[in-house]
């Protein structure tokens, strides 16, 4: 579906109508009705991916996120195990593995010293599973609401704004509809 995506109505900017602001308002409600997140994480992520589920889903209840999201959580904490299995693979055999070397043996003055000529060298394949997870994480993290810019078109307010003047006098106007 093209289009903007959706922000939480506090920070719509621009003109809305009133009976847009009301449908709005009542979208945001029904958010509320979804069973909420558990924070037990699914028997098929690994340890990593268990400690990751259970961090960010403490977290996670601040924002409208529900037990629907669970599986998009899970995968987002598999990815991240994976990101740092590749991780660890990385700085265990660097970028750049051997694919193929040969030995030669050369024998002067009685002592044997052993050559081992590279042939070949490619890259690391956890390098490329590095790069694929990081991309997989970004997208479920502004999915999520776990980025900077996806919790700024959210814009929960913690407390009520303080009403104007012109805002007492308009919230008279709601109850003519």
């Amino acid at each position: 579906m093209a289009g903007r995506k959706p922000v939480i109505s506090t920070s719509v900017k621009g003109h809305r109508t009133k009976a847009e602001m009301k449908k709005k308002r009542e979208m945001e409600q029904n958010l509320s009705t979804f069973s909420p997140l558990k924070s037990k994480p699914p028997d098929w992520l690994n340890d990593d991916g268990k400690k990751e589920y259970k961090r960010i889903s403490k977290l996670l209840r601040e924002l409208p996120v529900a037990e629907l999201d669970s599986t998009m959580i899970a995968m987002y904490a598999n990815n991240y195990s994976r990101y740092i299995e590749a991780n660890e693979s990385l700085n265990k055999y660097g970028i750049f593995s051997v694919e193929e070397s040969e030995e030669m043996r050369v024998e002067q003055d009685g002592v044997v010293t052993v050559i081992e000529r590279v042939v070949s060298r490619r890259k690391n394949p956890a390098y490329a599973i590095m790069i694929e997870t990081g991309k997989e994480i970004r997208a479920m993290a502004s999915s999520l609401g776990m980025t900077i810019d996806s919790r700024m078109r959210l814009n929960i307010p913690k407390t009520e704004e303080k009403k104007t003047l012109f805002d007492a006098f308009n919230d008279d106007d709601d109850d003519d509809e």
